[in-house]
């Protein structure tokens, strides 16, 4: 999981997604809250293993299976290639499905991460999308 994402992205500049996360990840953290559906949603589209993994689901689908994502994340988690962004957004996708384990799909999901929508969200915070 881990080594194809750092491979793809190597030398990039972050995408819209990346920087709405990354903002979403300080703010979360600043007001003691879990990081919203659409980090969670960009997250887990990053980070997924394949179509039949949890993440995958809760990317999708918005479906949340806390078990199933934890082992997905703790596959990389420990090991020295895993950068510490990386695990901070495990640690983040794990804490985000513990408060939504069990849920099932959701309806408009997809139009979460639409990138006009990604950047409509990014112009409001102040943020110059790229």
């Amino acid at each position: 999981m881990t080594e194809q994402y750092i491979e793809r992205h190597a030398g990039e500049l972050p995408s819209n997604a990346e920087l709405y996360i990354e903002h979403e990840l300080i703010e979360a953290e600043r007001d003691f809250r879990n990081v919203d559906d659409v980090a969670a949603k960009l997250m887990a589209g990053m980070l997924h293993s394949g179509q039949a993994s949890p993440l995958y689901s809760l990317s999708s689908s918005g479906a949340v299976d806390y078990e199933g994502i934890n082992a997905e994340t703790r596959q990389d988690y420990h090991k020295p290639t895993t950068p510490d962004w990386m695990r901070k957004w495990m640690d983040n996708l794990c804490t985000y499905a513990i408060e939504h384990d069990g849920r099932g799909m959701q309806p408009g999901w997809s139009e979460l991460s639409r990138d006009d929508v990604i950047e409509r969200r990014l112009g409001e915070l102040g943020i110059s999308a790229t």
